[in-house]
């Protein structure tokens, strides 16, 4: 009658002929030096009390996943802002990010869904800025709504896009249009150009759908944009470039297009 026993790689045989129990020796003696093989090359250590320690300090397979993806992601913005979508390819993406030159079909199905994701997170942040401007604007004038919005706007740009990787995107997609344009323009620009309309309309005393609420709109906007190239900015005047020197540039491209508005209003 067979016995069969386990005991981390062990196995008995009750009653085994001595040709059986050498070979399950020899089997078991084979385990145990390919699992301090596995010890070794991946860097953990063998613990006396089982295999569940091990087991703890092994990633699951979901986690390196998740994490590979993730890498893939930040090393691509990095890439596709500081060289353009045309000029990286995906062997320069994994090779970066350590990544199988394969992870990229994996995850993204390809160079192009990778690219859609990367300004999908752009949207998304980009968004988030309008939509935090309106709540902050909540229930204020138009004046202390626009001084919101230009708030909002360059504390969270230098706070989530201090590297510039999404003010870079966009460039290149005004200099190297890509597919993914259309829908900046659609989820991003228009309405953040819509929301500002309204406040110049309101501070001009004009429909919002005048066409001097929508050069207002463009100015007002042109400025914040401005104060993201930092490049230039250094070199022109220090003083005006880094957090310390936000609310004072608040205070004046506020001031500035309030100036303007007026003044606009006062020829209607």
């Amino acid at each position: 009658m067979l016995d069969m026993q386990t005991n981390d790689s062990y196995i008995c045989f009750s009653n085994e002929h001595p040709a059986s129990r050498s070979a399950v020796d020899r089997f078991t003696s084979a385990a145990h030096a390919f699992k301090s093989l596995l010890l070794k090359n991946t860097g953990l250590e063998a613990h006396d009390d089982g295999d569940a320690p091990l087991q703890a300090n092994v990633m699951s397979s979901a986690e390196q996943d998740l994490a590979t993806r993730e890498r893939l992601l930040a090393t691509a913005a990095r890439l596709f802002a500081d060289h353009g979508y045309a000029h990286v390819t995906i062997r320069d993406i994994c090779g970066a990010a350590h990544a199988n030159i394969a992870a990229v079909n994996y995850h993204f199905a390809g160079k192009a869904g990778l690219y859609d994701e990367v300004v999908h997170m752009a949207i998304r942040t980009m968004q988030e800025v309008t939509a935090e401007a309106a709540r902050v604007g909540q229930r204020k004038n138009a004046e202390e709504r626009l001084r919101a919005y230009i708030h909002v706007f360059l504390t969270r740009v230098a706070a989530v896009d201090a590297d510039g990787w999404i003010h870079h995107i966009m460039l290149r997609e005004i200099s190297e249009p890509t597919a993914a344009l259309d829908r900046i323009v659609d989820d991003v620009v228009r309405p953040r150009m819509a929301y500002l309309r309204t406040i110049a309309a309101e501070l001009i005393g004009c429909p919002a759908d005048d066409a001097r609420a929508a050069r207002c709109a463009f100015s007002i906007h042109a400025q914040c944009i401005a104060m993201m190239n930092t490049a230039i900015a250094e070199r022109l005047n220090p003083a005006h470039v880094g957090p310390d020197a936000i609310e004072s540039m608040v205070d004046h491209i506020t001031e500035f297009s309030l100036a303007g508005l007026w003044a606009l209003a006062r020829t209607t």
